[in-house]
């Protein structure tokens, strides 16, 4: 495994724990409703992805924040974001229990994981 790959799923594994425990302390600990909830822990580890992203996981001699790198970033992030919101507005309502709200939180977060990963790679940091 090369080490631009390794801190890549360092960052991506990180931004997922961390995407995650926001939304369900949102959910739970703030009374948000589930899909507000899953927007809050998105746009959290959003801000941290990027800047980890573009100092450390791509790191190269001009890194700098760039408002063209932070732009498609952004639309990758909203891409993975509409996937996400989607998914749990179909499902939501039929999440009557706890247990169920968090798996679904959990499969929201991989689908737009899987989503945002491959607009990254493909059209970002290639």
């Amino acid at each position: 495994m090369s080490r631009e790959l390794a801190r890549y799923a360092v960052v991506v594994v990180g931004g997922f724990a961390l995407d995650l425990s926001i939304a369900l302390l949102a959910l739970h600990g703030l009374s948000f409703s589930l899909p507000a909830a899953a927007v809050t822990g998105f746009v959290c580890a959003f801000a941290v992805n990027y800047l980890l992203h573009e100092f450390w996981t791509f790191r190269r001699e001009e890194s700098a924040v760039s408002a063209r790198r932070l732009g498609l970033v952004l639309a990758a992030a909203l891409a993975a974001l509409a996937v996400r919101a989607g998914f749990l507005t179909l499902t939501a309502p039929y999440a009557d229990s706890m247990t169920l709200q968090y798996g679904l939180l959990v499969v929201a977060a991989s689908l737009s994981f899987v989503a945002n990963y491959i607009l990254l790679r493909l059209f970002t940091f290639h």
